[in-house]
């Protein structure tokens, strides 16, 4: 007689009864390990999911060679726990009903208790996370009638808490909070019952963040951390489970201080899919704190590790936060990565619900299979009593009749599930539908902007191509003729006259320079960049200030510099350029009552050289539509003000080519700070 999941695989012909055993340790093979039989024996009952694979294979044929069935049923129940929560390949599930249906079998035939409920405890989870409501149901009903049948309090608390989070899952918050708290009522004060309390605090903490009542459930996962603490099972897990409530609830409380709990949540466990809650939990975190660009890069890892932890429904919660915090302007690499991510977890989850809506036909299918089955064996069982007399045969008739009536009014209901099952299903797929329909949509929209983006680019190329063409001639000319002239005129001004004359000569020697460098970056930005050289940033610094000494003068300001004992790697005239156009805007956007008082510093950072440019100007009033570091960008402050908006665009694309980043703060009416983070840098001695 075939078991529950062969029935589905073969149906769906993909094994057959003899590469089923395959699943199973081969004992032939299995090595001898050092085990402690008694203790194992004697440890049966305790359900713990500690053991190796290597462990687990060597106790199953211990059981199998010395038909110990209590011993086998428990072993298979803790390979099913071990193959769905480590191994994530296509089959696992497949292969985790197929051994939990086997240690079923073996504990329904013999009445083996412990074994049928730490079997019924994966059904339950696993259905349940994989959103398979019905069936989840089904088993926790099971279990919980099992579970009153033997007595075990602890045993009903669990099952109750099983049905408390399936109906937590469906939405009935109500149903939900009166079963788990009457799990609670069931739970003694032993070791196995500060786990299921855990469990149930954890389910109910949820509930209440769910129904925002933050309070209640800080105070629930509060209580479920102590449990936890005191328990011997996977306490680790549960304890980065409830603290991830404890952080939320605050979070939407206004608290962002949360050390401790985040602590408690990043070491509790190493795997992906805890890594990548931890960061998702961090992302809104900063997101709720305004710490945008912080937001992004938690939520970008915690992407990645829950794709490749397999959890898509969560690559998909995460996508939708991450998309619109991106950068209108800003069309890269990592929004198509996010976008790819997005699809592909599209895909795998149309996928899961094709094999969940199978499972669910396999299963009620398998039922009707059972029941005609048993009704086979019963018609076998009266017909060894068939007597010789004709009263008896009437009376089979009557048994049989009775019989076909019942099987056709099961087959009724059975249909009607049916129908409602394939109403499901038809609704699931037009979502999915929709679904995909949006992500076409925002695909199309994304390649519009990329060739928008694409034309503004090669224009700005053209426009800078012919502008250098058109300068290098003239600025050439007056090179030239300048220094032919300070030679004959040296001798006839004062010393100070000299000095400003050098001022001009050497001024536009760095803009023919300039003119040059930007005649090849409009052609080529690779070669540019393989021309990058060590640069001494005081040197450059210093130029700056002599180029700028008379609007300095001007306007009765200070330029400050400390000095800086690192140098960075990269193209001299980009360099110049970028602190010209800074500091040049924090002459221009000066207070008028205030003369302006400009300061350089530096400092090392992690992995960066951050260069500070800080001023006491007019600041900028940020909206949210604001990209200062937009083409064409400018605040309603400056609209007055001199300039097209090209100025801090092309700060950011001399940062971007040599590998950093500009950010900066500011303060309406109070000043400004520009932050310009190098990533190449050496200490200057070195």
């Amino acid at each position: 007689m075939l078991s529950f999941w062969q029935t589905v695989v073969i149906a769906q012909g993909k094994y057959t009864t003899q590469t089923l055993n395959l699943m199973l340790p081969d004992c032939d093979t299995v090595k001898t390990l050092n085990i402690q039989f008694k203790e194992a024996l004697l440890d049966e009952n305790r359900f713990q999911y500690l053991e190796s694979k290597d462990t687990l294979n060597f106790i199953y044929c211990y059981a199998e060679k010395t038909n110990h069935a209590e011993l086998k049923a428990n072993t298979l129940a803790k390979l099913a726990a071990y193959t769905i929560n480590n191994e994530n390949d296509d089959d696992v599930f497949e292969r985790f009903i197929s051994i939990v249906n086997m240690s079923i079998e073996i504990s329904e035939k013999n009445n083996f208790i412990i074994p049928l409920a730490h079997a019924y405890d994966l059904l339950c989870s696993n259905f349940t996370t994989n959103r398979l409501y019905d069936l989840a149901t089904l088993y926790a009903n099971r279990f919980i009638g099992m579970a009153k049948e033997a007595g075990d309090s602890v045993l009903i608390a669990e099952a109750h808490m099983h049905l408390g989070r399936i109906l937590r899952e469906e939405k009935n918050y109500s149903e939900s909070d009166s079963i788990l708290n009457l799990s609670l009522t069931y739970l003694t004060g032993s070791g196995s019952s500060n786990r299921i309390g855990a469990w149930t605090f954890l389910h109910l903490a949820n509930l209440k963040r769910r129904e925002e009542k933050f309070m209640e459930a800080i105070a629930f996962a509060k209580r479920g951390i102590s449990l936890a603490q005191k328990s011997c099972g996977n306490s680790n897990f549960q304890i980065a489970a409830l603290s991830t409530e404890i952080i939320l609830s605050n979070v939407e409380l206004g608290i962002f201080e949360n050390e401790e709990g985040l602590k408690k949540l990043k070491y509790s466990t190493q795997s992906k899919w805890i890594k990548g809650h931890y960061n998702y939990t961090l992302g809104i975190m900063h997101e709720k704190n305004g710490q945008k660009s912080k937001a992004i890069n938690n939520y970008l890892d915690a992407l990645r590790l829950c794709y490749d932890a397999g959890v898509y429904q969560s690559v998909l919660d995460i996508s939708r936060r991450l998309l619109p915090m991106l950068s209108k302007h800003e069309i890269s690499p990592r929004v198509l990565e996010i976008y790819q991510i997005s699809q592909n977890a599209t895909q795998k989850l149309i996928q899961q619900n094709g094999s969940n809506n199978l499972l669910k036909a396999a299963f009620f299918k398998l039922e009707h299979e059972q029941y005609e089955r048993n009704l086979l064996q019963q018609e076998l069982v009266n017909s060894r009593k068939i007597s010789l007399f004709s009263i008896c045969l009437i009376l089979l008739f009557l048994v049989i009749m009775t019989l076909i009536i019942q099987q056709n009014e099961k087959a009724r209901k059975l249909n009607a599930s049916i129908n409602k099952l394939n109403v499901d299903l038809i609704e699931k797929n037009e979502k999915l539908e929709e679904s995909q329909n949006n992500l076409q949509e925002m695909n199309k929209k994304l390649n519009l902007i990329l060739e928008q983006r694409e034309k503004v680019i090669q224009r700005l190329q053209k426009f800078a191509s012919i502008l250098a063409h058109d300068f290098k001639e003239p600025v050439r000319t007056i090179v030239s003729f300048g220094k032919l002239l300070n030679k004959t005129i040296t001798d006839k001004i004062s010393d100070s006259e000299n000095e400003f004359f050098g001022f001009m000569i050497s001024s536009t020697e760095r803009l023919n320079l300039m003119v040059d460098r930007l005649y090849k970056y409009s052609n080529n930005t690779l070669a540019l960049m393989n021309q990058f050289q060590v640069i001494d940033l005081n040197i450059i610094l210093q130029d700056v200030r002599n180029d700028l000494l008379l609007k300095i003068n001007e306007k009765n300001g200070k330029l400050i510099i400390e000095p800086c004992s690192h140098r960075i790697s990269g193209d001299k005239i980009l360099i110049y350029q970028l602190f010209q156009n800074l500091i040049s805007n924090a002459l221009k956007y000066s207070k008028d009552e205030e003369p302006p008082v400009i300061t350089v510093t530096s400092r090392v950072e992690d992995t960066y050289l951050i260069v500070s440019i800080a001023d006491n100007g007019i600041g900028i009033k940020e909206t949210p539509e604001l990209d200062i570091f937009a083409l064409f960008s400018r605040t309603h402050e400056v609209s007055e003000k001199d300039g097209h908006g090209l100025g801090l665009a092309t700060c950011k694309e001399v940062v971007e080519i040599h590998g950093g980043k500009i950010d900066y703060s500011s303060e309406f009416g109070i000043g400004t700070t520009f932050n310009i983070w190098f990533k190449d840098f050496q200490i200057k001695s070195a």
